[in-house]
């Protein structure tokens, strides 16, 4: 194999690089991504506690989530890992003056600059498939129980161990024989390494398998621990764009989604896999 592939320098520093390409703040907007944006923000809504809970974003990017949730009133902590996304959330906030952040800064998921039992939920929809090293998922995951008040809630995502192949044949990236070697480490080990500049190709990650996934949330103290599918096989629609902007067409995805999102046999399908677990 290439030697390429076992090189991996600090995380942190490959993640800050890809994402400070600005691509982020745009993505959940083009493409399958938008069913990704609309079941998380459907299965937000229906678990949640009612606002004005406390609820911190951590690595909430460019703010997607954490801003129209200040707006619907609750009070919202973000942190992310890239300044970039916190500018561009700051920007964004200037948007809505009349429900701004409780707080907007740059923070490492591993160590969160937030006092003990403080919130109603915490988010972790974006650190964890960007820490290989399960330590540090832990560090993480234990870290959101420090700060949830007791009987609180955490949605933590990770990315499908078969994402990456199931995006090699949407986008036919399989053809090329550099994809097809990270596609088959993927699945080996779910360790994620790009050697290429191609940012098609994501960066640094780690993908789960949703056992595995929600063995990290019990390891780390939680109950009641269950793992859904964000997109379901949603996002491998065909002609999505054109699917998806028929209105009736997608409210009837949406409906099916969600009724098959705590199927086991289908939940290395999606895209996003997340684990629910309650403080």
């Amino acid at each position: 194999m290439n030697d390429k592939f076992n090189k991996e320098p600090e995380v942190a520093d490959v993640v800050k690089k890809y994402y400070s390409q600005g691509g982020e703040a745009e993505r959940l907007s083009t493409g399958q991504w938008k069913v990704e944006k609309a079941r998380t923000e459907s299965i937000l809504k229906r678990l949640l506690p009612k606002a004005s809970a406390t609820i911190v974003d951590v690595g909430g990017g460019a703010g997607a989530y954490a801003l129209p949730l200040a707006t619907q009133g609750y009070d919202v902590y973000l942190i992310d890992l890239v300044p970039l996304h916190i500018e561009q959330a700051k920007e964004a906030e200037k948007l809505q003056p009349n429900h701004p952040l409780k707080a907007c800064m740059v923070g490492d998921a591993r160590k969160i600059d937030l006092p003990n039992s403080m919130a109603d939920a915490v988010l972790l929809l974006g650190p964890l498939y960007h820490l290989p090293d399960k330590n540090d998922r832990l560090k993480t995951i234990s870290e959101a129980f420090r700060i949830l008040k007791p009987g609180g809630l955490v949605l933590g995502v990770g990315i499908s161990r078969y994402a990456s192949f199931m995006n090699g044949m949407i986008y036919g990236m399989l053809k090329d024989p550099v994809f097809a070697e990270i596609v088959k480490k993927d699945m080996l080990t779910g360790q994620h390494i790009n050697p290429t500049d191609k940012i098609e190709y994501f960066t640094t990650a780690y993908y789960h398998q949703p056992e595995d996934l929600k063995g990290e949330f019990i390891e780390s103290g939680f109950k009641d621990v269950n793992v859904i599918g964000v997109e379901g096989p949603g996002w491998i629609m065909p002609h999505f764009d054109a699917e998806w902007d028929n209105r009736e067409t997608q409210q009837t995805l949406m409906n099916f989604l969600e009724i098959m999102e705590t199927e086991p046999g289908l939940l290395g399908v999606s895209a996003h896999i997340m684990a629910i677990g309650k403080k």
